[in-house]
């Protein structure tokens, strides 16, 4: 049932950060952050996927390298 739940979670927080980066809104990067590591949570606790995991991991970094990259647009600008 946690799987379930936090499954479903993870889906919600995926939608909604891809609906607020196509509106341009950095705080997609943080949205996503948390959606990623509720995915690593369920491939590791539920059946174990590696592969998923190690993807998720990536995307995690790669979103933090975005928010990074925005804020230092947002000083710049």
């Amino acid at each position: 049932m946690v799987i379930t739940i936090t499954s479903w979670t993870a889906t919600a927080l995926s939608l909604f950060g891809q609906i607020l980066i196509n509106n341009k809104k950095k705080a997609a990067f943080p949205v996503w952050i948390a959606s990623n590591l509720l995915w690593i949570m369920v491939n590791i606790i539920g059946t174990f996927n590696l592969a998923n995991v190690v993807m998720y991991i990536v995307y995690t970094i790669m979103n933090c390298v975005g928010l990074i990259q925005w804020k230092k647009t947002d000083k710049n600008a």
